[in-house]
């Protein structure tokens, strides 16, 4: 495997073992500003690389376009919190998300890799995408089940819960609200509402 490849996966996985999955949620969906700053000086150089189809040739394997997700799907949220530019890698994450999938990549991978390889779905604004994300993550819940007896099917359906949470903001606003001011977009008095009322930001807080 290429050095930063594995660099990448084994600095967000920390294990391809299914338990990593009960040990790390709060490193990975947490707004750490040291774990923030730890991927910025080590990984920042190769999000730009990815971003300007430098490391395009990965996508051709499953742990490549896996490594590739996690920088422009998740490193880019850290390193941009707060800020336009945590969005601004989605669409090219959701074309190599979508290609390994039609190429079978993420089924290649371990469960909690797989999390990692839908989530650019779910961050996306378009509802054929919500409701392919949760169909994805329905099977990937029901996969683990069966496999392991049941064993890590409640943090599986918190995944599914998540995905339908997305979905559901979509269904209603047709965009994601908090991303609003950030993106400069008008909100309108339905968005603004929601906002008030402790509407989810997913930890993209805005920086003022």
């Amino acid at each position: 495997m290429n050095e930063d490849i594995d660099k990448i996966i084994r600095f967000w996985f920390g294990s391809e073992k299914i338990d990593v999955i009960e040990t790390r949620d709060d490193f990975w969906f947490g707004t750490d500003h040291g774990v923030d700053q730890e991927i910025k000086r080590q990984f920042s150089a190769l999000v730009t690389s990815a971003y300007q189809q430098d490391l395009a040739n990965w996508a051709e394997t499953a742990k490549g376009s896996l490594a590739l997700l996690v920088l422009l799907d998740q490193f880019t949220r850290n390193i941009y919190r707060g800020t336009d530019r945590a969005y601004a890698y989605d669409e090219k994450a959701k074309a190599i998300c979508l290609q390994g999938i039609d190429r079978g990549f993420d089924l290649q991978l371990t469960s909690s890799e797989r999390v990692f390889y839908y989530l650019p779905l779910e961050h996306s604004e378009l509802m054929s995408d919500q409701k392919q994300c949760v169909q994805l993550f329905e099977r990937l819940a029901h996969n683990v089940d069966k496999k392991h007896e049941g064993k890590y099917q409640q943090r599986f359906n918190a995944y599914v819960e998540y995905a339908v949470l997305h979905y559901k903001i979509i269904d209603d606003f047709g965009r994601f609200p908090h991303r609003n001011d950030l993106l400069g977009r008008e909100s309108t008095p339905a968005e603004l509402k929601y906002l008030i009322e402790g509407g989810a930001t997913f930890g993209q807080v805005i920086n003022k």
